[in-house]
């Protein structure tokens, strides 16, 4: 049972990984289904390597001088950031490290 103030997005979002049948659970036939959820609608998923946090801590050393320790980089240096994207060529290759996962055998 989830808390009353869990909205309505993020329950369906939770239910829709728990369904028995893989291949009823979001996500099973393409990650695109996952990030295309109502749970995730105020995400710019473009501009994750690019955009900053909503949070950026305060650090201070033992003499009270702010530290930083997260780089503010410019779009062009953002931009030379690797990234790791994998896309398989058949969503169906992942499958098959996974054909006899579920929450049942888990421990197994």
């Amino acid at each position: 049972m989830l808390p009353v103030e869990t909205s309505i997005e993020c329950k369906d979002f939770i239910s829709s990984h728990l369904r028995l049948a893989p291949d009823a659970r979001l996500g099973f036939h393409s990650s695109e289904d996952v990030v295309k959820h109502s749970f995730f609608s105020n995400i710019d998923f473009g501009s994750l390597y690019t955009g900053f946090g909503p949070i950026y801590p305060q650090i201070v050393d033992s003499e009270g001088r702010e530290v930083h320790c997260f780089s503010q980089l410019s779009e062009e240096e953002a931009a030379e950031v690797p990234r790791f994207d994998f896309v398989a060529e058949d969503p169906k290759d992942l499958t098959e490290d996974f054909i006899n996962y579920n929450q049942l055998n888990v421990y197994m």
